[in-house]
């Protein structure tokens, strides 16, 4: 495992772009914190600092800037429980980000790569719709479309897309007092956190900064949830699940 001394993964920092992006490093820490001390923790969470951060639409090879590697090293240091599986997306910037959580931490860990939190894989049903849509139409635009009025998207139901990215994230769980890290994109972390906050329409103070974290623990009923300053408790069984569809 790659090891970093603390002048290295501070030497990156770029406070200014921390500042504009609304990004802090003890996001992460203080979601899992939220929890009990022998709760399972799963984050899923948006991936860090990357290149051309006002571009909506980057690309799948978009990677991390050094001040992005530099927010997740120092992320992953301030996590106080064990760090056990890592899941990604299979882009780049996400993988980069588990990486550098992983040595933050100080944990040699390698990174599963889990299709179903790319963009747009998660909600897409009919990619030949999907896709265009989800060009055309932007981050926010693809997520509106997905949450108001997803057949014509080519996308699957809000709510069956949440619980096969729960069903996905629930593989990683870890032992109690453990944790364990999924790394998205804003995409797909935007409709799981309007999912389960109950919320059909794109609220800009539900849509997820860079790094920023959807912190789960597993329960007898389904998950417990903490998103800021909300949190509660999602259940599939109360929810009206869509036809099933063959995992992304």
């Amino acid at each position: 495992m790659a090891t970093m001394d603390d002048q290295e993964i501070d030497g990156a920092r770029d406070p200014d772009a921390e500042a504009r992006y609304g990004v802090r490093d003890d996001v992460l820490s203080r979601g899992v914190e939220a929890f009990a001390a022998d709760a399972s923790v799963i984050c899923l969470l948006r991936h860090s600092l990357r290149d051309d951060p006002d571009n909506d639409a980057p690309g799948h090879d978009a990677p991390l800037t050094p001040a992005g590697v530099s927010l997740a090293l120092r992320s992953g240091r301030l996590l106080s429980r064990p760090v056990e599986r890592l899941l990604s997306s299979p882009a780049p910037r996400c993988r980069d980000t588990a990486d550098a959580l992983a040595i933050g931490a100080g944990v040699a860990l390698s990174v599963e790569v889990e299709r179903c939190l790319a963009e747009p894989n998660a909600f897409a049903v009919d990619m030949e719709r999907a896709v265009p849509a989800f060009r055309s139409g932007g981050a926010k635009g693809w997520v509106g479309a997905v949450l108001a009025d997803p057949v014509s998207s080519g996308a699957r139901s809000p709510i069956d897309g949440t619980e096969r990215i729960l069903d996905a994230v629930a593989r990683i769980c870890p032992s109690p007092g453990g944790v364990s890290l999924a790394i998205t994109h804003d995409t797909v972390l935007a409709v799981v956190v309007h999912v389960l906050a109950g919320v059909s329409d794109v609220q800009e103070q539900l849509w997820p900064r860079m790094l920023e974290a959807l912190c789960l623990a597993p329960t007898d009923e389904g998950w417990a949830w903490r998103w800021r300053a909300l949190d509660g408790h999602w259940s599939a069984s109360a929810a009206a699940i869509a036809p099933s569809y063959p995992l992304c």
